[in-house]
This record gives structure tokens, sequence and C-alpha cells, in this order.
């Protein structure tokens, strides 16, 4: 067993098997990709990587199955369930490559729409085998499935499927993590206190449930995912700057092939933050000009953001945002179980809500400053 420091949790403690994965060449690749993608050039704060996330949600997870087991001893949760549990965690997001949610979102979801490879889950249980069988990892193939549907579990699963990601509500040691960290690093003034909320859960009728005194702070914590995304994730510059470098992709893919790399499992984890530095490597001008330009702070400008937008623009990005709670547009908190004396009571979330939960943003940016007098008069 090792202990790690970290600067959100302190000392979390690893058991062996966990070393054994951590110590991969696959997994100390997310060293190399950003948390919050392409944030970092707007936010200096946002510097962290997959790879601590990665290690905040084995130990979460950990934490919260093992109290769950002194708990309620009559769950019969067991050791190997631990471990499988801190491996679920420790591994989600394995499959994430250059700049995390961007590539999927923007080239993936163009090259290969009907591909399970779109999505970093699949590509995380792939990559996970890969592992498993390249460093004789100690696991079973019945736990490799196990852990795999940990990952992307179905919404009637046991308890032990909601603790890394949870499909029934959302709230999970995936969110805890990320909302706690971003929050850190970015250097935000609000966040959530996440060892209340998991000091609080309970398995009852096979699902994860919370005392119902912590209402608000799962509210807090739903507001919270909103804000994060309205104002870091989805930020105007941001944006500009993932389409830019979206178009740097693009003309790196001609000389890089990089679907061929993303269905290769053994070859996934040579797409990191790294892959810009290919604009000097293959002396590619257009790209080294467009990266420059992103240096220099010259950036795709943005000259109409609304909810409306009926007008032919021609060359232009239309760039249109969701904004949610974290389940679409329906109230998550509907969804929670909270309980009081072993039973599940009335959900008693009474204070001040919104109306709806999901917001929809249309903007529009251009790649010329010249062609601004052009579109300002077509809006």
């Amino acid at each position: 067993m090792k202990v790690i420091f970290d600067q959100i949790h302190k000392y979390m403690k690893f058991d062996n098997l966990l070393l054994k994965i951590i110590d991969t060449v696959e997994f100390q690749r997310l060293r190399n990709i950003k948390q919050l993608g392409l944030c970092y050039y707007v936010f200096p704060g946002a510097s962290h990587n997959r790879f601590e996330h990665s290690l905040g949600v084995s130990y979460l997870s950990g934490y919260m199955i093992e109290m769950l087991k002194n708990k309620q001893p009559e769950l019969n949760i067991t050791e190997r369930d631990i471990l499988l549990v801190k491996i679920a965690g420790l591994i989600h997001d394995l499959g994430h490559v250059c700049f995390s949610h961007f590539f999927d979102n923007f080239f993936l979801s163009e090259r290969i729409p009907n591909s399970e490879f779109r999505h970093h889950e699949y590509r995380s249980c792939k990559l996970f085998e890969f592992i498993v069988k390249k460093y004789k990892i100690d696991l079973s193939d019945e736990e490799i499935k196990i852990i795999n549907r940990m990952i992307n579990p179905d919404i009637n699963d046991s308890f032990l499927y909601q603790i890394v990601c949870n499909k029934i509500n959302g709230l999970d040691c995936d969110k805890f993590d990320y909302i706690v960290r971003d929050t850190y690093n970015i250097g935000l003034a609000y966040s959530f206190d996440v060892m209340r909320l998991i000091d609080q859960a309970k398995v009852i009728n096979n699902k994860i449930c919370f005392r119902s005194k912590c209402s608000f702070d799962i509210s807090d914590l739903y507001y919270t995912r909103y804000k994060l995304h309205k104002q870091i994730y989805t930020h105007k510059v941001v944006r500009a700057i993932e389409y830019m470098v979206l178009d740097i992709i693009k003309m790196l893919d001609r000389s890089l092939n990089l679907v061929e790399k993303i269905l290769d499992v053994e070859r996934i984890s040579e797409l990191t933050d790294n892959i810009l530095d290919n604009c000097y490597l293959l002396s590619d001008k257009k790209c080294i000009k467009l990266l420059e330009r992103i240096r220099k702070r010259d950036l795709y400008k943005m000259v109409y953001e609304g909810n409306n937008l009926n007008k032919d623009l021609g060359k232009v990005i239309i760039d249109n945002i969701k904004l949610n709670y974290s389940m679409n547009d329906k109230n998550p908190l509907n969804f929670v179980n909270l309980y009081e004396d072993n039973k599940i009571v009335d959900n008693n979330f009474l204070f001040l809500k919104p109306d709806k939960f999901e917001e929809e943003v249309i903007r529009v940016y251009i790649r010329e400053k010249k062609d601004l007098k052009n579109i300002k008069e077509k809006l």
C-alpha cells in the first residue's frame, strides 16, 4: 500500500493492485490531459489533469463503499467488492484523449458519429481490458465485466453501480471529485462539502439515499455544476479557442489519421494534449499560423449570443450550447431519495427552485476579423 498526498483529499491510500494499474504507460498518460481541456488557455488555474482526478475518484469511491460496509453490515459488502469499486473509480476516465470532452464532442461526433469508440466510457473499458492482459493484472473476466459496468451502469443496477457513476440522479464520486477539484483549482469561492454528503449516505431498497438534512447541500451541488458549465466550461473565449483547435486538429488529421488511432486500443494512448506539437513536427504552415494566433490572442470572435437565430449568415461558426442541472431538462432533485430513521421520506426540497432546468444558448463566431462588418449587417 502507498500513500499519495492530494491537495483536495490530503492523504490517500492505494492498494498494490491499484498501484500496478497506476504505474502503467496507459494510465500515466493522463498526466498529459488537462481535466478542463482548453479552459487552461483562459483560466490559468485550470492546469490540473485527468491523472489526479482519477486518483481522487478512486479514493472517494473507496471511502464511500467502506463507509457503507461499516454502517450497514447487512449489505454483505466484501473486501473484493471494495477493491473493484476503487478500480472502477481509478480507470473511469482512462479512455479520455486530447483535450478531454472537447475532442469527443467536436471532432469524433462528426467523424465517427455511430461508433461506440466516440464515447470515452467505452474506450475506458477497452483500454482497461488491454491493460489487464498486457500487465497481467490479477482480475477475472467476471470482475472485469463488473468494473466496466460500474463505469457505465444501467439505471436499474444495484447500489454498487451507483458509486462511481450514478445514472439515477448524477450524485456520484466522479461528480463529487471534479466539482470540488475544479472550483478549488480555478480559485472560485463556491463549492460544497463532499465528505458531509458521503458520510450521510445510506443504502435503502438497493439505492443510495441521503439524509434529509443534506437537501440544501444536494441542491447546491447541482447549482454549482450549472454555474461551472455556464461560467467556466462554456465561457465564450474558451469556446472560441476550442473552435480554433478543432480547425487545427482537422488539418493535422490528414497526416495523423486520428480516427485510426482511436479505433486501435493499442494506439489510443498516443493521443494527449501534446497533439498540437505536431504542427511544428509536420512543418504545417497553416497549423502553425493558427496555433500562433491562439498564443497571440488573435482569436475567433463571437458576434452574436442569444436563443434564436433564423438567418443564413454564410461561412460562420454556429455554436449550440445546452446548459442544465445534470439531467437534461428534468429536475434532478426529483430523482434523489432522502431518508430519516432508516426510511425514505418525502422530498423536502422546499426552497426556491428555477422554473426550468435546461438553458439553450446560440453563439456565432467568425474566423477572420475582416468578416465582422458583413456579418453584423446580416444580424
